[in-house]
């Protein structure tokens, strides 16, 4: 060896020795942690399904009547309100019917003023004993004869104009073209589909639940809906309709979630995971552990660490070995563990604790199990 590799081996070994002060120093330092505490609630379960999304309204929109389609308004994919008109058959014949219809009205209308006149002017002669009474009978039976013509003929001019705004198709509510069943040109018969539309402003979630959760479902939370296609983004809503027939294959009942969906972010035909709470199962209550303070070691043990106040106030973490049952919201039910009510447990800053390490508490947040 050179007598310069000893020089510089010996600094660099002085050198690390004089680091070894500092770095004491740093790790004697308090760390900055968030803590949680442990808390007593209902023993409960959550279980996830898997589900999908529907309308709350689908529809095919059928023409009631049969003709040629003069024009298809919006294409796939168009948001429509509703009332907004949506296809218009060509209404020449249908047209041409109401103003028939408004003459014979027109007609009808002077019939019965003509026979009301001849009836107050019969009156009026047979008071000067100039015509006979049966001949007064035979014009008040013309006025309600005129009477019935009339009604006759407004009837028939309602029904013309009916008949004449079935030849435009309207939404009946407000939602997404989702597709298309005639084009301008071609002939369309009477129940023929023009359109299919979607409602999206609020729409159902169907999930399938196992018969063993089925008695159990707490219909007063709202459940916890997550998409795989919208990640980050967690939805709620309560239970809409648990309905009480099983599938004899698979023993699963449906239940239906609703959710309001303004900005139109669920698409009908997503995937859903949604998340179930059950009602208390009569064990009585359990400790509740923050799910964020759960360390998992890798040979699979779970631990959490437990803040310590000492007798000069100095605060110091000690590690909990703990087992646990099933989870409820972001909390798990502690099933074996040395932990009771009160615990601060710490949640956030707690990836490189070790047994004794002094910490402060820059924040006590309120327990995650509780909705």
């Amino acid at each position: 060896m050179s007598r310069l590799s000893k020089v510089v081996g010996t600094g660099g070994f002085y050198l690390c020795l004089s680091l070894i002060p500092s770095l004491i120093a740093v790790s004697d330092e308090a760390k900055t942690v968030v803590v949680a505490p442990v808390e007593l609630g209902e023993r409960t379960e959550v279980f996830r399904v898997t589900g999908s999304v529907f309308s709350r309204r689908y529809s095919k929109l059928s023409s009631e009547v049969e003709g040629l389609v003069r024009r298809v308004i919006p294409e796939r994919g168009t948001y429509v309100k509703q009332g907004d008109i949506i296809c218009r058959i060509d209404e020449t014949f249908a047209q041409l019917d109401v103003e028939d219809a408004a003459f014979r009205r027109q007609r009808s209308a002077a019939a019965l003023a003509e026979a009301k006149r001849q009836y107050d002017e019969g009156i009026r002669l047979s008071q000067e004993k100039i015509v006979a009474e049966s001949d007064i009978a035979t014009l008040r039976s013309n006025v309600r004869i005129a009477e019935s013509e009339l009604r006759r003929a407004e009837i028939v001019e309602l029904r013309s104009q009916e008949l004449l705004q079935r030849f435009t198709i309207r939404a009946p509510f407000d939602g997404m073209v989702v597709s298309k069943g005639t084009e301008e040109g071609e002939w369309i018969t009477r129940g023929g589909t023009a359109v299919t539309m979607v409602e999206l402003d609020s729409v159902f979630v169907e999930f399938l639940v196992p018969q063993l959760f089925y008695h159990r479902l707490d219909r007063e939370r709202p459940v916890e809906i997550r998409f795989e296609a919208l990640p980050g983004r967690t939805f709620a809503g309560p239970l809409h309709g648990v309905v009480a027939l099983a599938s004899e294959s698979s023993r699963t009942f449906p239940v239906r979630i609703e959710l309001t969906n303004t900005d139109h972010a669920i698409a009908p035909g997503m995937s859903a995971q949604g998340f179930f709470r059950t009602q208390p199962d009569g064990e009585g209550q359990a400790l509740l552990v923050p799910a964020d303070a759960i360390v998992r070691g890798a040979d699979g043990r779970r631990s959490v660490w437990l803040v310590q106040v000492g007798e000069n106030g100095e605060q110091t973490v000690v590690e909990r070995p703990l087992e646990l049952g099933a989870r409820q919201g972001n909390a798990f039910v502690m099933t074996s563990g040395e932990l009771a009510i009160g615990d601060r447990v710490v949640v956030r800053g707690n990836e490189r604790l070790v047994a004794g390490a002094r910490v402060k508490v820059s924040e006590v947040v309120v327990s995650a199990s509780k909705e």
